[in-house]
């Protein structure tokens, strides 16, 4: 039996490269030979029809904490060698309020890695409203390091801007920093001995 793979062009999409939260965005297909696509998308709803058409209005409303949307085109009304197959596009989308990525629930002296989503051509100003730590950065804007100096509860804030929409937003997470637990009890014990051994937090076990 002989297998023969064809090849398949993506559809060549014109479109925004970056949006903001709920902002209405045209994406098209330049593409005579072809009556029309039928359309799908991750994280916004379409404003109009979305079948057999070369054009349609995407509302950006339903992003997840990833900050990106997905459009999905099907080729099905065109003479296509994969039929059914979509051309996927990544469409980065920033905001009001975005989502920090992080343990929850630290250690004192750790250091521990906080993240936005990598938008493109946006500006990160990460700070500290509240806790005693201190902020370190990365060779990655969107990325800070949080070094906690003892127990407490840390707010972190990051205000961002992407300087080719103009769209801005914050993000806040607040990090507990539980205190170090340390064993205590005697530290030489005989053959037999039963002795008892605590927990800094109060527990106690043989």
């Amino acid at each position: 039996m002989t297998i023969n793979i064809m090849d398949s062009d993506p559809i060549s999409i014109s479109c925004p490269s970056i949006v903001c939260e709920n902002q209405d965005a045209q994406y098209s297909v330049a593409d005579d030979l072809c009556w029309g696509y039928d359309w799908d998308v991750i994280g916004g709803s379409f404003v109009g029809n979305n079948s057999a058409t070369n054009s349609v209005i995407i509302r950006w409303d339903n992003i997840d904490p990833s900050g990106f949307g997905y459009i999905l085109v099907y080729d099905n009304h065109c003479e296509s060698t994969c039929p059914g197959i979509p051309t996927i596009i990544k469409v980065p989308v920033i905001p009001e309020n975005g989502t920090i990525t992080g343990d929850q629930i630290i250690c004192p002296f750790s250091e521990e890695l906080y993240r936005l989503p990598q938008w493109p051509a946006t500006e990160f100003n990460w700070s500290l409203s509240s806790g005693n730590a201190q902020l370190f950065t990365t060779d990655q804007p969107n990325e800070n390091v949080v070094y906690p100096f003892g127990p407490g509860n840390i707010t972190l804030v990051c205000n961002y801007k992407n300087v080719l929409t103009g769209c801005a937003g914050i993000a806040t997470k607040n990090i507990e920093v539980f205190p170090q637990e340390e064993i205590l009890g005697p530290t030489e014990i005989c053959v037999d001995d039963n002795p008892d051994f605590y927990l800094t937090n109060g527990g106690i076990g043989d």
